[in-house]
């Protein structure tokens, strides 16, 4: 049951009004039924529970059931993995995405709290960096940094729409200023906020 658990996964009989819920891709495989997808249709979203139930999606699980508490604890096994072959930490992507309806990030800071705190016992100079968007949530709940997403008005604030660094010079750097320092006081110290000049991999052509 825990294996079956891995990721979120509907079964046909729970398919509302028997079409495929929104975001689930139908099964690939031999087992019967969809599961929801992280971002592309290739992506399975790993089974971290919901933060709230809602009885008209009876496959939702809560953060502390069994599958959902064994997909962390394989997680935790797979980070340490790494880090004992001498990798520096990770860059975690959609880092607030892992628990679903989360719409105040409470469960999801708490998750990656316990997964820092595991970082710090067993491998303090392990680097968490994430791809939250928001470096004043995302550094109290553990990371080391975050960044300013290229999509956010701190990030074009210097780079596109009027940028400060635009050629005729008409642009202010005070959007992405402000947005600093509101991130440095919340996370209360130097440091954590991290300015990428890309998020992803370069691409060429």
């Amino acid at each position: 049951m825990v294996w079956s658990s891995r990721f979120v996964w509907v079964p046909p009989e729970q398919f509302p009004g028997g079409e495929l819920p929104e975001n689930f891709v139908a099964s690939p495989g031999p087992r019967p039924g969809a599961f929801l997808k992280n971002f592309y249709d290739t992506q399975p979203a790993i089974n971290y529970g919901y933060a709230r139930m809602n009885p008209d999606e009876p496959w939702r699980q809560p953060v502390d059931a069994e599958g959902p508490k064994r997909n962390r604890e394989a997680m935790r096994e797979v980070m340490d993995h790494w880090l004992q072959l001498g990798i520096s930490g990770f860059r975690c992507d959609m880092a607030a995405s892992l628990i679903k309806d989360d719409p105040d990030l409470v469960e999801t800071g708490k998750l990656w709290g316990e997964m820092a705190a595991c970082l710090d016992e067993n491998h303090p100079d392990a680097v968490l960096v994430s791809e939250w968007g928001d470096p004043k949530v995302a550094v109290p709940a553990g990371f080391d940094g975050d960044f300013f997403f290229q999509t956010g008005e701190a990030w074009k604030s210097l780079w596109q729409d009027n940028p400060y660094f635009g050629a005729d010079g008409t642009g202010t750097a005070k959007i992405f200023i402000d947005a600093w320092n509101e991130a440095e006081e919340a996370i209360g110290r130097p440091g954590g906020v991290i300015l990428p000049s890309a998020n992803h991999e370069p691409r060429c052509g």
